[in-house]
């Protein structure tokens, strides 16, 4: 069986904390639900967000929600990860064989993105 950490600190995607209004119940997975009070948003430009802050609401229907995942923000279960993303090795979708090989090879194929897992 799966050890769950909890904690009163939680990382939350935050593409998915985007999408949760101020006071929406929403359900933590394998946890319950959880009611935002407050959401601090970033307006400039593409909408982000910083922070929140919320309460447990176990007695909540979590039919009725939306499911995040989340992480619990304690040591011993953050593990660093390092996502390795590649992309294609050239940017012709049909290569003609008259052209020079230099000229459609992609100088920039990796990613690297940092985050945490979970133990």
């Amino acid at each position: 069986k799966k050890r769950v950490w909890q904690d009163t600190s939680v990382l939350v995607e935050e593409e998915d904390m985007v999408l949760v209004k101020d006071g929406e119940e929403f359900t933590l997975m394998d946890w319950g639900n959880i009611i935002p009070a407050k959401i601090e948003r970033s307006t400039e430009g593409v909408e982000r967000v910083k922070s929140a802050t919320a309460k447990l609401h176990l007695e909540g229907d979590f039919k009725k929600t939306k499911k995040l995942t989340w992480l619990a923000d304690c040591p011993e279960n953050k593990v660093p990860v390092e996502l390795q993303e590649f992309e294609h090795l050239i940017t012709a979708v049909k290569p003609d064989p008259e052209r020079n090989i230099e000229e459609i090879i992609n100088k920039d194929t990796k990613g690297v993105t940092m985050c945490w897992g979970e133990e």
